[in-house]
């Protein structure tokens, strides 16, 4: 099976990326997220395509199934350490001027937090040079502060896991940060955005502990910004809608699952399906092969059967090969012979490969209805010329349009081709009039085509 084009739905998530810093991306456990995700990494470093890109965005991506078992204060400073271990791994911690920062907004317990961290990050080297000098120099230049009101806020500010902690490591990613947003010139500024991925793995104690911390330092009322490290977005990768049962399997039908998860929200989840990409491109496949994709869009069971399949099962599917199943090169009905290539026998042959019984096929022809396309005409006009034991000259589609078929034969006078004229009068007599196939004609004219089309495992 060919690749799925996942090109249309990253160009409508880059829309929500444009406008909104908060997403919920929603997808079903398994359901190729994390593909999806990792297709707009690589467009945010490889821009190959031009209806989509995401060059001027920067990603980093955490994964709180790691946090699961931290206290809840603990799960925060796992978030930092993560996002700056993201930063080292994009090399972004080497354009930072560590001196000016450590001079200007770390005190000494933050300083010797973050360089303990960064030096088991990077064990030797110019950078890890660097950090030792500059903690050799902070250790004689620091001067405790004195300010009372500062001692004050710098409580709240370094107490681990505080919704208004702002310690040495936030303030080294808010610099980190703001250093890809200003970027070296106008074409190297980059948005950063923050992925926490996997939600939908965590149970439901500590899915909901850890949105709940997640939420606390995503409010705007921290530090005036709508989060606390200055991401210009933040998505959360779940499935939205499981996540409802769960909530209210957990807090009770009454709770209110929508006022809880519109804090992470600024718009509506954007919801992403492998599946509803393989099918829309199993059935594009398919329907070429028949032809006449109009009229089978009409037939409801069939396409509800192709959207039921399972993920193997359609790519069965994709990969049967209809021309197989064909015994005979033609199939005579009453003084006429109908080529078995035409879309009609194709059609029954990929209900029956689908797993359609007899019955589910004889009710979607009678699903059909009246109000016709010319493609319907071309698809039925063996099982009309079956029915009314003729070719009529008009058939009737509308009120008050018809259509008159015109088809062509090979060497052996067996009808291959049909091609469909519109029309705006009728012959009195030689019409069809619009009405749904007969549930007898259409059984009987299946009996008749089985031995050609090797029908032998319908029901």
């Amino acid at each position: 099976m060919d690749r799925i084009s996942n090109i249309q739905k990253l160009y409508d998530f880059r829309q929500y990326l444009d406008t909104s810093p908060r997403i919920i991306l929603s997808a079903k456990f398994g359901d190729g997220k994390t593909t999806f995700l990792k297709e707009m990494v690589e467009l945010s470093m490889n821009p190959i395509n031009e209806k989509v890109h995401f060059d001027d965005y920067q990603f980093f991506t955490i994964y709180p199934i790691n946090y699961v078992v931290a206290k809840n204060e603990d799960i925060f400073e796992y978030v930092k350490r993560d996002i700056l271990l993201q930063l080292y791994n994009q090399n972004l911690l080497d354009k930072l001027n560590l001196k000016d920062l450590f001079d200007s907004v770390f005190s000494y317990e933050d300083l010797k937090s973050v360089i303990s961290f960064l030096l088991c990050l990077v064990p030797g080297g110019a950078f890890s040079d660097k950090l030792f000098h500059i903690v050799d120099k902070k250790y004689h230049d620091y001067q405790e502060k004195k300010e009372t009101f500062k001692k004050f806020e710098l409580k709240f500010e370094n107490q681990i896991g505080g919704i208004y902690e702002n310690d040495g490591y936030i303030q080294m990613i808010k610099y980190a940060l703001d250093i890809i947003k200003n970027g070296d010139s106008e074409a190297t500024k980059r948005k950063p955005v923050l992925v926490i991925e996997d939600l939908d793995r965590l149970d439901p104690a500590h899915l909901f502990r850890i949105l709940n911390i997640i939420s606390a330092h995503i409010d705007q009322t921290s530090y005036n910004n709508d989060n606390k490290f200055g991401f210009n977005n933040i998505i959360l990768v779940m499935d939205y809608e499981a996540t409802k049962h769960v909530f209210h399997y957990f807090y009770g039908e009454r709770a209110n699952y929508e006022g809880y998860i519109s804090k992470f929200l600024s718009v509506p989840p954007f919801y992403y399906s492998v599946k509803e990409l393989v099918i829309k491109q199993v059935k594009n496949s398919i329907f070429n092969i028949i032809g006449c994709m109009d009229a089978l869009h009409s037939f409801s069971l069939f396409n509800e059967k192709i959207a039921s399949m399972s993920m193997r099962d359609l790519f069965k599917l994709q990969g049967f090969k209809c021309n197989k199943r064909i015994k005979a090169h033609a199939v005579s009905i009453w003084n006429l012979t109908f080529s078995t290539e035409m879309p009609l026998y194709r059609l029954i042959i990929y209900m029956c490969a689908a797993g359609m019984s007899m019955d589910e096929i004889l009710r979607d022809f009678a699903n059909i209805g009246t109000s016709l396309s010319p493609d319907h005409i071309k698809l039925l006009l063996p099982l009309y010329c079956y029915e009314d034991k003729k070719m009529n000259i008009y058939y009737q589609i509308d009120q008050n349009k018809w259509i008159k078929p015109e088809y062509g034969l090979d060497e052996n006078n067996v009808i291959n081709i049909v091609n469909c004229k519109l029309c705006a009068s009728f012959e009195l007599g030689r019409t069809r009039k619009t009405k749904n196939i007969s549930k007898n004609a259409l059984t009987e004219f299946i009996e008749r085509i089985k031995p050609c089309l090797n029908l032998s495992c319908i029901e």
